[in-house]
This record gives structure tokens, C-alpha cells and sequence, in this order.
């Protein structure tokens, strides 16, 4: 019992070093945010970026070539933030539920176009009855035509021929005469715009902006509030550089996809950086959208029943208020 004392003082020294070793501990243990992109013209530009750097904000950002491994990735947790088409979140909030949570969009409006030849007299889509149209079946451009059909009954589906086509396949169909038109998603109406000889006949932002969004669980966004408004700044300047300077950020995707093994040139992404919308805040006009894409996707049979869409947009609000008073600061 005598030497109490000593073992009081003792401890009083070493429980504070132990709390702080392990406080260390946790900061250095700390896992990043985990972010499953896709291979869009901005998720290649973020890869060519260092963004987060500036908002000390720790990002692993990977690209996924198949969309079903991103799903996959997300429900299981892997991916904490994730990036979904239109098609793709009517999948997961009708498996998720509440549980998922959109908080922001990374692209909208004319993302689907129809590409024609400069040289031809088609200018409209009754010029097409009668021709061959390529068009990937079962695709988001697929969906978007068919509601630009459906809202234009002067326009009878069954009166064009249409080629089912890898996207791969259409610009080379498009050039040898194949076919008169193709329909597809950025950056193929791009690639073979920038290739010469060639021009839009639509495109279907107005009746299908096809949103892509960012999508968390709820979950998640309690317990990693901060981090996901830092995660949000970095992708606000990713935005602020397309609107600067649209040829450096098409140089640099261009330079990205080239590491994934894909030959876009940089012409191809500038026309896709001026053409589809990068505005990163959700509406009602793109929730809408969304719930047009779940009803066209359960009159096709893809789904059973039309999910609800929950957003909570405080984290891109906050990151927006936080870039303005860095800017009014610097």
C-alpha cells in the first residue's frame, strides 16, 4: 500500500499520453470516402484533378466500367458516394428505399442526341420513315427516344427501321452509309461530330434530361456530414474549371480516358463540356425526370413498382455557401 502514491501519479501521467495515442490512432486510421464513379466525361476530368486536396478532404475514386459492379459496390457498402444514371437510381431506390439519398447531380439535360449526316436532307424525324436508325436496345437513349415519340404523336415509332448497334459500332455505320442516323449518349453523338461531316438533328434535353446523380445512404450522410460537403467542394471546382476553361478540361479527360484504354479526343469531350449541363443542383424539374424514367422502366417491365426519390440537398447548399466565402477570402 505504500507505494500507491507513486502508482496514482503514474497513472495520472500515462492515462492522458494513452487517450491521446489513442485519439492518434483513430485520426490515422481513418478511412476515406470511398466515391464509385463511371467513365462520363467529368468523372475522367476528377481523375486528371487533385480537388479535394484543398478542402483536406480524402477521396478514393474509382471508376467502374460496369454498372452493375457499381451497384453491386454501393449496396454492399464499398461505395460510400456513387454515381447513377437516371436508369440505374429508379434501380437502387427501389431496392434501397429511404435508406438511399441523392444529394446532388453531376450531369442533366442534352446528354442523348441523334446524329446525322451534314450532307443529307434529313432534317426532322419524319425525313426518317423508311430509314435505317441505329439505336443500342435497352439503353438510356432508347428510353429517351421513346419518350420524345410518345410526346410527339405526329411521330410513328414503327415507321423507322431500327438497328440494334453496339455504340462501339455506330460512328464507323454512321460514315460507311449503313445507316442514316444514329441515336446514342455523350460522347459518341460528340466523337462523331468532332470527326467532320456530320450534324445534330436532336437532341432531347427538354423531354429527357437523363440525370446522372450522386447517391448516398442516409446513414452515411448523418455520420459524415463534413466530409461529404468537402467531397461536394471538390466537385464544385471540377464545375467551375468546364465553365473556365472548356478546352483545358476536355484536354484532360481526354488524357484519362487514354489510361482506360478509350480513344475520345479532346474535340469530342470540349462538345460534350458545352453541350450537356454540368449544374450540379437538383430540381423539381430532375426529380421529375427521374420518376418518368421509373414509370417508363415499369411499363417495360423492368420494375414492379415506381420509387420514391429521397434527396437531401443541405450538403451541396453548404458546399456552395463554403466555396463562395474561400473565393470572397482568397
Amino acid at each position: 500500500m505504500k507505494h500507491l502514491p507513486f502508482l496514482k501519479n503514474s497513472l495520472g501521467i500515462l492515462l492522458p499520453i494513452l487517450i491521446s495515442a489513442s485519439l492518434c490512432a483513430c485520426r490515422a486510421a481513418e478511412q476515406p470516402l470511398h466515391y464509385g464513379g463511371q467513365l462520363y466525361a467529368d468523372e475522367l476530368l476528377l481523375q486528371g484533378l487533385d480537388v479535394w486536396a484543398p478542402y483536406d478532404g480524402q477521396v478514393e475514386h474509382v471508376l467502374y466500367k460496369n454498372p452493375d459492379d457499381l451497384i453491386t459496390a454501393f449496396q454492399s457498402g464499398v461505395a460510400d458516394v456513387a454515381l447513377f444514371s437516371d436508369i440505374q437510381s429508379a434501380q437502387i431506390f427501389s431496392e434501397m428505399g429511404e435508406d438511399a439519398l441523392i444529394i446532388a447531380v453531376t450531369e442533366s439535360d442534352n446528354r442523348v442526341s441523334t446524329i446525322v449526316r451534314a450532307d443529307s436532307e434529313i432534317s426532322g424525324w419524319a425525313d426518317l420513315a423508311g430509314k435505317k436508325v441505329a439505336l443500342r436496345s435497352g439503353s438510356g437513349a432508347e428510353l429517351a427516344l421513346k419518350r420524345y415519340f410518345a410526346l410527339n404523336s405526329n411521330l410513328d415509332w414503327d415507321a423507322v427501321e431500327w438497328v440494334n448497334l453496339p455504340v462501339e459500332d455506330m460512328p464507323a455505320a454512321l460514315t460507311a452509309g449503313t445507316v442514316d442516323a444514329i441515336t446514342a449518349t455523350e460522347p459518341i453523338p460528340a466523337m462523331i461530330q468532332a470527326a467532320g461531316g456530320m450534324k445534330v438533328l436532336q437532341s432531347y434535353g427538354d423531354s429527357c434530361p437523363a440525370p446522372l446523380v450522386l447517391v448516398t445512404t442516409r446513414r452515411y450522410a448523418e455520420q459524415n456530414s463534413q466530409r461529404l460537403v468537402a467531397f461536394l467542394q471538390g466537385q464544385l471546382d471540377k464545375v467551375a474549371l468546364i465553365h473556365k476553361d472548356s478546352a483545358l478540361a476536355a484536354r484532360t479527360a481526354s488524357a484519362q480516358a487514354a489510361v482506360y484504354g478509350l480513344d475520345v479526343p479532346a474535340a469530342a469531350y470540349h462538345i460534350v463540356f458545352k453541350r450537356v449541363d454540368f449544374n450540379m443542383r437538383l430540381d423539381d424539374n430532375l426529380i421529375s425526370a427521374l420518376e418518368d424514367t421509373a414509370a417508363d422502366m415499369i411499363r417495360a417491365d423492368v420494375l414492379e413498382k415506381s420509387p420514391v426519390f429521397y434527396a437531401d440537398m443541405q450538403y451541396m447548399e453548404s458546399a456552395i455557401d463554403q466555396n463562395i466565402l474561400s473565393a470572397q477570402n482568397e
